[in-house]
Parts: structure tokens; C-alpha cells; sequence
């Protein structure tokens, strides 16, 4: 690492390497170093790649329980979790630290951030700051901001201090322990407790840059145009386009942007087109770099290849509590405690196939599931009254979760 006085990280895993590598490209024309990516995966040759960043692999680190995190976590999970951590780490060198989302991009220099954290300790963005309209449908609602968080945490920008050191430790213990993809109980990996982080620490500034964490569901309050620079673009006429969040990013039909339905019409938006069209060069760029790498999630598989599944990982969250399994066991090992605990259960999948999680936008292909499911409800409702029913469908929420649910498994 260099002597500067600030850095920037990013996290993924091998399979977002390409955009990654994208920021990375980004950052050191704009910023004049090499972003520090942490991958989330076990080791293999990269060849050349260094060059582009200061590549590490996170179980160099010797951090404490990594196994455990990276079992009982997804991907999403496992490398949200540790955010506030790689920053403290940083933080032992540098005196500033700026996170990126790997699938950030910056267009212009980063010297505003740095400005700002001579002055505050703690800097985030809202995902937004103009509500949208009412009757507006509700993917595209301030409920996302219930389910969600108020803040993106694609970005957060921190200066040593006592203040920040005690955030940073707040945040670490919540995100080892409750870093889960778990909307209905409140959860959403790293970024949902920063919601309730202004209550706790008073010098938390929020950044209403918006040119900082542009992205797609901020469009609606948010005109990029050309700037009087050759190649750099404004938002609001007012700030600079310091960088774009190109998260869910459609890499098959990069001008729309994402995969689901955005919300506004962005098909004549030309200005937007050139900075989408910028970054889906680079990508591309990297992709064709990457095509023969392995992409494969190491921390997806026993140690002998059986692939381990969401429920399987759910499960093990549930009895890590408890006890029964030793401080020192390796949960991928097929043939120890975890993987008898797995194969008990029925919990390991007949073929290591990957697993692919279905959203809203996978509804009209479930219609026959729905109908059936929904006809199940109808008679239980007559069955057992509309109290009762009212009740079961709480406590089936409730059931969503493997991981509340410990005696559902056997031990």
C-alpha cells in the first residue's frame, strides 16, 4: 500500500471481478492510484490483473470466524458483512477511507469527498431526497425505502477518529452477526442499520451531493448533462457527476439500464445513454479479459463438491447459536459436524448446481404455483375462519425464516 494520507476499497468475488476492474480503471484515471479490491473467494492465479489494482483475498486476513461468515452467508451477505471492518483495517494506515461498490463508476475526481472529510468523520448518501409521488406503484415507492434503508451503502467515505472507530465497531458487530438478506424481519445486509445509525452517532453527516451514488432510483430527481469539460457531465446543472451506481446494471441491453421495469422513460435520454454507454465499454472491455478465468464461488461448495444450498445455509445460521457445533469446526467439511448436520436434514442438493433466487420479476412465471398455493389458502380460510387465517398467515412470516426456526431441524 502507498503512503497517501486516504484510500478506496471496494469487496466482491471473482465473478464481479470484470466490474470491479471497470472501477478500478476508472479510479486511477480519475483519482491517479489503484483501488484496493478484497475478493471474496478462495485463491487462484489472476496473472496480470494486479497491475490494473492492489489485489487482496480475504482469507489472508486471518479475520476471525471467516469460515463461519462465509458459510452461513451468501455472497451478497458474506462480503456486505465485513465492509466496516476491511475499513478499519484500512484505517490502521490511511487516515481517510472511501468505499465503492464494485459496480460504481467514477467520472470525475474524487477531491469534494476528500474535501468534505477534512471537516466530517462519517459521510453517507441517501438512496434519494425527493419522494416520490403518491399512487406512484410500489417498486418504485418510498416503501422501498422502508425495506431497503434510507442509505445506499454503495458508497461511505470515513476519517479516523474516536467517533468513527466507535461507528465502525457498531456497525462490524451488527453486520457479523445480522448482515442477512431478511426484508420482512428488517434486515438487509450491511445497509439497513445504517438507517438507525443518525440516532446513535451525532457527527454522521449525510451527503446531499447528487452527484455522489447516482443511480437508477434516483433518476426521477436527477438530470445528467454535459459539462463545460471535455468528456464530464453535471447533474441538476449544479454538481458535478463524480460517480454513477450501476447496480442490477443490464449487461444484455445496457441503454435500459437495468433488467426490470425502471419507472421513467430513459429511451431518448441521450446524455444518460453516453454515460451508460461509457461504462458498458470498459465492462465489456474486462469481460473479454476475464472470459477464461474461473469464475466459480469457491465458498459455494463442500470439500467435495456438493453444492450448498440457501436452506442449508439458513439452517447452519440457526444452530451456530446453540452451541453444538465446536469453535474450531470447519463447516465445509462434508465429512465433520456441519456436514452431518446436512446430510441429516436433506439439506444438500443431489447435483452441485447453482442456485438462482426468484424475485418479483419471476411472478408471471409462477402463475400455476400461485393459483395452486392460493386455492390452498381459500379452503384453509373456510376451514378455520378468517381469525385464524388472519394469525396463520402471521406466523407464516415468521416461518419464512429458516434461520428463527431451530427445531425445525434435527441436531
Amino acid at each position: 500500500m502507498n503512503q497517501l494520507n486516504f484510500c478506496s476499497f471496494t469487496v466482491c468475488n471473482v465473478a464481479y471481478l470484470h466490474k470491479a476492474l471497470s472501477l478500478a480503471e476508472s479510479y486511477y484515471v480519475n483519482v491517479g492510484e489503484k483501488i484496493n479490491i478484497f475478493l471474496f473467494d478462495k485463491k487462484r492465479e489472476l496473472g496480470f490483473l494486479s497491475d490494473l489494482a492492489n489485489i487482496f483475498w480475504i482469507e489472508d486476513l486471518n479475520i476471525k470466524n471467516l469460515e463461519q461468515l462465509a458459510f452461513k452467508y451468501d455472497i451478497i451477505e458474506f462480503s456486505t458483512s465485513l465492509k466496516p471492518f476491511l475499513a478499519m483495517y484500512l484505517l490502521q494506515t490511511y487516515e481517510k477511507v472511501i468505499f465503492f461498490d464494485p459496480d460504481t463508476f467514477l467520472y470525475d475526481k474524487i477531491n469534494s469527498i476528500l474535501v468534505l472529510l477534512d471537516e466530517e468523520e462519517i459521510v453517507i448518501t441517501p438512496h434519494y431526497i425527493t419522494p416520490q409521488e403518491r399512487g406512484t406503484e410500489l417498486s418504485q415507492s418510498d416503501v422501498a425505502l422502508m425495506r431497503f434503508g434510507a442509505f445506499n451503502l454503495g458508497f461511505f467515505a470515513i476519517k479516523k477518529s474516536d467517533e468513527s472507530m466507535r461507528f465502525l465497531k457498531w456497525w462490524d458487530e451488527r453486520c457479523q452477526d445480522l448482515c442477512y438478506v431478511e426484508i420482512q424481519f428488517g434486515l438487509a445486509t450491511d445497509q439497513k442499520w445504517i438507517t438507525v445509525a443518525p440516532s446513535f452517532f451525532p457527527t454522521l453527516h449525510i451527503s446531499f451531493d447528487l452527484g455522489l451514488n447516482v443511480a437508477f432510483w434516483n433518476l426521477h430527481e436527477r438530470k445528467i448533462k454535459m459539462s463545460e469539460q471535455i468528456d464530464k457531465f453535471t447533474v441538476n446543472d449544479e454538481f458535478k457527476l463524480i460517480f454513477f451506481h450501476f447496480s442490477s446494471f443490464n449487461e444484455k441491453e445496457p441503454l435500459k439500464l437495468i433488467k426490470k421495469t425502471l419507472g421513467i422513460d430513459i429511451s431518448k435520454d441521450i446524455l444518460l445513454h453516453k454515460v451508460i454507454q461509457k461504462y458498458n465499454d470498459i465492462l465489456e472491455k474486462y469481460k473479454k479479459l476475464l472470459v477464461n478465468l474461473d469464475k466459480k464461488y469457491s465458498y459455494d461448495f463442500m470439500n467435495d463438491g456438493s453444492f450448498i444450498s440457501p436452506s442449508l445455509r439458513r439452517a447452519y445460521a440457526s444452530i451456530l447459536p446453540s452451541g453444538q457445533f465446536s469453535k474450531e469446526h470447519n463447516p465445509f467439511d462434508i465429512s465433520g459436524s456441519v456436514g452431518i448436520f446436512a446430510k441429516k436434514n436433506f439439506l444438500l442438493s443431489k447435483k452441485s448446481i447453482g442456485y438462482t433466487p426468484l424475485g418479483i420479476e419471476n411472478v408471471d412465471n409462477n402463475k400455476l404455483k400461485f393459483y395452486l398455493v392460493n386455492k390452498l389458502f381459500r379452503i384453509l380460510l373456510y376451514i378455520i375462519g378468517p381469525n385464524q387465517f388472519a394469525n396463520i398467515s402471521r406466523l407464516l412470516v415468521f416461518l419464512s425464516s429458516y434461520r428463527l426456526n431451530i427445531k425445525l431441524w434435527k441436531i
